[in-house]
């Protein structure tokens, strides 16, 4: 079978997507078409022969942050190790 990743054209897909997490699945279902439409994002579909495997979007966003900001981040992580960089 042939794995493709196409643009999400038809909102049919994502009524039967589940990811397995109840409030993503919420917004997938309901909210994410409305992002597309609004250009907040661009949707895919991951699919593997005819079977939708995956979802994923890509936001027109951006987040630009100085070195102040990334100190700001990095204290408030607690449980975690900083990243290698």
């Amino acid at each position: 079978m042939e794995l493709s990743i196409e643009v999400l054209k038809d909102r049919q897909f994502l009524h039967d997507f589940r990811c397995g997490v109840p409030a993503m699945d919420r917004f997938i279902q309901d909210g994410l078409y409305l992002s597309v439409l609004h250009h907040y994002c661009q949707a895919y579909i991951v699919k593997l022969g005819e079977e939708v495997i995956a979802l994923f979007a890509l936001s027109f966003d951006s987040l630009d942050l100085d070195e102040d900001d990334k100190n700001d981040l990095m204290t408030g992580i607690s449980v975690a190790d900083p990243p290698p960089y």
